[in-house]
């Protein structure tokens, strides 16, 4: 199964009302970055949230590029033997979640390092909590930023980041995650971010993915014609809404953003 693995600024990424509830009045949705690997969130004002590995692991190659999930691969030239993987997957309706996995295939030690940086690009502030959280709240709530383990945080005016560095000894892999969450009510406590963070990273993984081998199959196609295929699927995904307000069933928009709404004539014709 070839499934889509172009990145390009201005893909959707959202939750989809197939997985859970989604909120209306209160969506998180992304669209992905030009350069940086990670999503300009929709929110008022603008959150943004990317990651970073290093030193000079510039080289990418993206393995899955869906509405959901986005799978990279980061190396680089002058230690070929490294690899760091950067999974990023909509866990619920407010929440991204993320895992580095650094691995080191070769016969000496190396170093890597691995950030999950977050800019609100609006009036409000941007704070260090506990010591391993950044907290961006303005006017209408406010998004949080954890990374497992002991980083280093760093906040500079409305831009903050979490990071670590390791010395992978030979035939070491190492991993850690991070979340990213929306609290548009300011109730969320520490415990409860880190619950999430503490998920079956696997088994959500391998749900997301199953909404892929669940399609039916096809035979006989051109490589890019089949990741086109199931790119066009997880597009139609990303617009389902879950039943609120006097909607009492899933629904479709044309788009999460920036139309968002249920258009009569547009959804009659995507359904």
């Amino acid at each position: 199964m070839k499934l889509p693995n172009r990145w390009g600024g201005g893909q959707l990424f959202a939750f989809s009302g197939i997985d859970g509830e989604t909120d209306w009045a209160h969506p998180l949705t992304g669209s992905t970055l030009d350069e940086e690997i990670g999503f300009a969130f929709h929110t008022e004002p603008p959150r943004r949230v990317w990651i970073e590995a290093g030193p000079g692991f510039h080289q990418r190659t993206f393995e899955l590029v869906a509405s959901d999930i986005v799978d990279v691969v980061c190396t680089s030239p002058e230690v070929p033997e490294v690899s760091i993987r950067a999974t990023y997957l909509f866990l619920d309706r407010e929440t991204v979640l993320g895992r580095f996995v650094a691995s080191n295939s070769g016969l000496k030690a190396r170093q890597v390092d691995v950030s999950v940086c977050a800019a609100l690009d609006g009036d409000g502030s941007s704070r260090i909590e506990e010591g391993v959280g950044i907290v961006q709240s303005d006017g209408t709530g406010r998004s949080i930023v954890m990374m497992e383990g002991t980083p280093n945080a760093n906040v500079e005016n409305s831009t903050g980041a979490l990071s670590q560095s390791w010395v992978l000894s030979p035939k070491e892999e190492r991993s850690c995650r991070f979340v990213f969450t929306m609290d548009f009510v300011e109730q969320k406590g520490w415990t409860d971010v880190q619950h999430k963070m503490s998920v079956d990273f696997e088994e959500h993984l391998r749900r997301r993915r199953s909404y892929f081998e669940r399609l039916p199959g096809l035979q006989g196609i051109e490589e890019h014609l089949e990741r086109t295929y199931y790119k066009a699927f997880s597009a139609l995904k990303a617009n389902v809404e879950t039943a609120q307000g006097r909607i009492k069933h899933r629904w479709t928009t044309p788009d999460r953003w920036p139309h968002r709404h249920m258009w009569l004539w547009d959804s009659a014709f995507q359904s």
